[in-house]
């Protein structure tokens, strides 16, 4: 449905006026017309109400057509306005052109005369409308670069003309705003390592009609090197390329930052290359000595001495673990978790403490990865919940009744009478989510006890390196959780279960 256009008609004739209008109505349902009889009151007219154009006669008391086409001029300089009088002279019309106004038309009542004033104002409207569109779609196009901080950038080859957004040149780091041939300014800008890339890949383009999407280096103005992603699309016309429509984006702080990533990860290889040999080599030695001390004098100090070393080991082993697991897991299988869990558990020296399975699902990962969070979290909930005292009545694993196991318990069962701690594995909150016109389902999973918890002011701490409350454990256990769960893509949270233990969830799980 067409909008509707409103018309301020200005004439000191009422009755030619109220002829106009009529007139105009009925030529256009779409139009609609305001009279102004005194020119004067031009001001309040268009203050009142939205105007789209405004048609004036010439001669009127007060303020000729011409004397108000330049008061509205100055208000409103892009607002449609037509003449519509009945002097029509050359002198008039030049004046007329000269203020700017948008169209000229001698006076009449022919139908004829209406439809083609008609005709006029509805074209008049929509250029006005469309220029008015196009204005604030470039304002929020170059308002969104500025954010954004990306140049655009049109080159036509055939005709030799290019052009380029301010942040073209802001990134070039030149003061002439003139210009812009992206194939001329190659060797101006570009680093010369880079050159034949980004000339290679504008041939390609208007050649094959090929798109690009480059990461390069320019050299400013003021001879600052900078990384650039750059991107050209070609538009072919009866197979010849007629442009190519590109932007440009300073990322120097990314390719900074991941440059210094990369010097981390050597570093972190360093380290860990470190820890794996010279420290080691050493304990081996000191632990081979102690076994050739005990085998000739018995001292309570060899024991004590022992302890400290398979300690120290420990740590060495958990350092290691916690330095390569946080990177990205970038290969992953189908991994049936209670397949998983059963090969953890059997690992874990778990005699005080009983396995229920609620739940029998896959996710998406690296198995030997997901093993140390499942062989981790029972070692947690074993060491914390356990007490010395208790006489271990032996290893213990159940499922959910709806298991396929037959030696199944009930989904809710009651607590044992002896010391034994219940770790619970089981899985909530599926949802569905589109990933590139895809669904996919998405979950949380637990591991969860019904041991003494962890108190709420803690639980962000205990993934912290080294922060242990067994003087016995290393404090690398649920770090190590924390970063193969983050390098899969997972978030982790430390809650409480319902029996007042401790609840870890695992979402965005795939």
């Amino acid at each position: 449905m067409a909008s509707q256009i409103r018309v301020l008609h200005v004439d000191d004739d009422p009755e030619f006026a109220a002829t106009v209008s009529a007139l105009l109505e009925h030529q256009a349902t779409r139009v609609s017309v305001t009279t102004l009889t005194d020119p004067r009151g031009w001001r309040d007219a268009l203050d009142d109400q939205p105007i789209d154009c405004v048609l004036s006669d010439y001669e009127m008391p007060g303020l000729n057509g011409i004397g108000l086409l330049k008061a509205v001029r100055e208000e409103h300089p892009e607002l449609p306005f037509i003449l519509f009088t009945g002097k029509g002279s050359e002198a008039v019309a030049s004046d007329a052109i000269s203020a700017g106004v948008t169209d000229y038309l001698q006076k009449g009542t022919e139908p004829e005369l209406f439809e083609l004033l008609v005709n006029r104002i509805e074209h008049a409207v929509e250029q006005h409308r469309i220029a008015r569109k196009l204005d604030r779609q470039s304002e929020l196009f170059s308002k969104t670069q500025e954010l954004a901080d990306v140049g655009a950038w049109e080159w036509y080859p055939e005709r030799e003309e290019g052009f380029y957004t301010e942040q073209v040149y802001e990134i070039y780091g030149v003061e002439d705003r003139t210009g812009g041939m992206p194939d001329a300014d190659i060797d101006r800008f570009y680093h010369p390592d880079d050159r034949e890339t980004i000339r290679a890949a504008l041939r390609d383009a208007v050649e094959t009609g090929e798109p690009y999407d480059l990461e390069v280096r320019v050299v400013d103005a003021d001879g600052v090197e900078k990384w650039v992603r750059t991107r050209g699309d070609p538009t072919v016309e009866d197979g010849t390329c007629v442009r190519i429509s590109g932007t440009i984006r300073d990322v120097t702080e990314r390719k900074e930052r991941e440059e210094e990533l990369i010097r981390q990860v050597d570093r972190l290889e360093e380290f860990t290359g470190v820890v794996s040999h010279d420290l080691r080599n050493p304990l081996n030695v000191a632990q081979g000595r102690l076994d050739l001390a005990a085998e000739e004098c018995e001292s309570p100090h060899l024991e004590t001495a022992v302890d400290a070393l398979d300690r120290m080991e420990a740590i060495i082993e958990d350092t290691l673990l916690l330095a390569r697991q946080g990177r990205t897991v970038d290969t992953t299988e189908p991994v049936a978790v209670e397949s998983l869990v059963d090969d953890c558990w059997d690992v874990v020296e778990s005699d005080d403490a009983r396995l229920e399975i609620r739940d029998e699902f896959t996710v998406q990962g690296d198995r030997g990865r997901l093993s140390q969070i499942f062989e981790n979290l029972f070692r947690n909930a074993v060491e914390h919940a356990t007490g010395p005292s208790s006489d271990g009545p032996g290893r213990s694993r159940a499922y959910s009744a709806t298991s396929r196991y037959p030696h199944a318990v009930p989904t809710e069962p009651p607590r044992q009478p002896d010391d034994r701690v219940t770790i619970r594995v089981g899985k909530v909150n599926a949802m569905y989510i589109t990933t590139r016109g895809v669904p996919e389902e998405t979950f949380t999973f637990y591991v969860e006890d019904d041991g003494p918890g962890i108190p709420p002011d803690r639980r962000d701490a205990v993934f912290e390196p080294g922060e242990s409350s067994n003087r016995d454990g290393t404090g690398f256990g649920l770090p190590i959780v924390k970063r193969i769960a983050e390098a899969h893509g997972w978030e982790v949270e430390l809650t409480e279960s319902t029996d007042g233990g401790a609840r870890f969830e695992f979402a965005n799980v795939r």
